[in-house]
């Protein structure tokens, strides 16, 4: 006969209660524990969507206005996509940030919900400017300028507009290096209605110079007034039979304006590659040593140095420019002829060219012409250094070809310039509240979610874009 021990059962049933006694309000809270860790994460994921939408759609709207408005519509229009993509169902709260007094971007504070300004491709990354102002071109009429960088690779590279079509696309490109890199010119070919195709050509070997940023202004050819388009420019492409050089012919090519103009800024391109041995742009006035005036204007390509004299045509293209501040289809720009000042890579550049400061200069984007040639073995105009282009200074030099000269010494040199703005762009940043659903009784602290994102409006493929930001520059409050 099996005898039962009743005693040991008891106390094993009685610790089994225990344990669950203890197991099950742990289990509940390990259970609440990820339940609100699983709606947090989610919670967290619908604000930044909700911030997203409402960056993508606050640079659309900035486009749209063509940046001639002001930014309230935009910051409107975040302020209401943010409400519209709730979070665990409540409306985001984005403030407007809105001070219409702030010039250029009516920021209340850089510390604010929508903060507007310009986003920069520098050597550090991305950089996001709350004191610059963004904009963009118009892409179905008038001049419909835009203006990016782009850097050099080993071979041609295309640039392609997505959402624009140019009747006849006027290309002007500028190189930005130092003494270090081989002398070098921007070659462009195959330009289309959609695109066009550059690299960066070392003059004394002709091959490739790959990793220079160059920055580049695209406009419609032809005449713009004021009156009707709000800028006074000419944009014009023709077919340059002439090849200037050095100590020889530094004649140009007469070329009458289509406005009138009191100081014309002039800056152009070779826009061919019928001849694969380099050649530049360069303008002048009535003189080799007088740069393009009022009554006077001649435009050609030049090859410096070059023992080979020959060169087949090429199409020339060159915008012409009254100077000052103004926009053309929104984007903001500062243009003038500046000083007889800049020297060569090798005896002092870079020349600095002080700016008006903010707001009348955007300070992202510039293209630089020659205008003269005071200096009879011949250059060109180059932008200079990491960061050539400032709020209140553009860094500047002049480069030739060593084919005969040892170095790369210059005589003094007027160069032309317009400084463009960058892109549209925003930050959006919030931070909002939410309840816990297991307190089990208790007061807990709401947790506190956080995001902010960053967007530009793409001047060349023509959309809104999200990107990544490694620096924050914050000139205002």
């Amino acid at each position: 006969m099996r005898i039962r021990n009743t005693t040991i059962g008891n106390q094993r049933s009685g610790i089994a209660t225990v344990w669950a006694i203890v197991a099950v309000p742990v289990l509940l809270v390990a259970m609440c524990f990820a339940v609100e860790s699983a709606r947090l994460w989610l919670m967290r994921q619908q604000l930044i969507v909700s911030l997203e939408s409402a960056a993508l759609g606050a640079v659309k709207r900035c486009d749209d206005d063509a940046g001639i408005v002001g930014t309230s519509n935009s910051r409107r229009t975040a302020v209401e996509l943010a409400s519209v993509n709730t979070v665990d169902g409540n409306p985001v709260p984005l403030a407007l940030n809105l001070n219409a007094a702030d010039v250029p971007n009516e920021n209340a504070s850089c510390g604010g919900d929508i903060v507007f300004g310009t986003i920069l491709e520098r050597a550090g990354g991305m950089t996001f400017n709350a004191g610059l102002p963004g904009g963009c071109g118009d892409e179905t009429s008038g001049p419909k300028a835009v203006t990016f960088q782009r850097t050099s690779i080993n071979d041609w590279q295309t640039v392609t507009f997505c959402d624009r079509s140019y009747a006849c696309m006027v290309v002007v490109g500028t190189p930005n290096y130092t003494v270090a890199t081989s002398p070098s010119v921007v070659r462009i070919q195959n330009v289309t209605a959609t695109s066009f195709e550059f690299f960066v050509q070392n003059v004394n070997t002709l091959a490739p110079t790959p990793g220079i940023p160059v920055h580049f202004l695209v406009v419609e050819a032809g005449t713009y007034t004021a009156a009707a388009d709000g800028v006074t420019m000419e944009a014009v492409k023709y077919n340059s039979t002439v090849t200037d050089r050095a100590f020889v012919t530094w004649n140009g090519e007469i070329r009458p304006y289509l406005n009138a103009y009191a100081n014309p800024v002039v800056v152009g391109q070779v826009m061919t590659y019928n001849d694969p041995r380099w050649s530049v742009f360069w303008s002048r006035g009535n003189a080799r040593t007088n740069p393009n005036s009022a009554t006077d204007l001649r435009t050609g390509k030049h090859i410096g140095e070059d023992p080979d004299i020959t060169r087949a045509d090429e199409t020339v293209g060159y915008i012409v420019i009254e100077s000052g501040s103004g926009s053309i289809d929104g984007l903001p720009y500062y243009a003038q002829q500046g000083p007889d000042t800049v020297v060569g890579m090798g005896n002092g550049a870079p020349v600095t060219y002080g700016l008006p400061g903010a707001p009348f200069v955007p300070g992202g984007f510039a293209v630089a012409s020659q205008s003269a040639m005071d200096g009879n073995n011949g250059s060109w105009a180059v932008l200079h250094g990491t960061d050539p282009v400032g709020d209140t200074f553009l860094n500047l030099g002049v480069d030739e070809d060593q084919n005969r000269d040892a170095d790369r010494n210059h005589t003094t040199e007027n160069v032309n310039y317009i400084v463009l703005a960058g892109p549209c762009a925003v930050r959006v940043q919030t931070e909002m509240t939410v309840d816990y659903m297991c307190t089990f009784g208790c007061e807990l602290t709401p947790p506190t979610l956080q995001g902010h994102v960053y967007s530009y409006f793409d001047c060349v493929k023509h959309r809104p874009r999200l990107t990544k930001v490694d620096a924050f520059v914050c000139p205002g409050p």
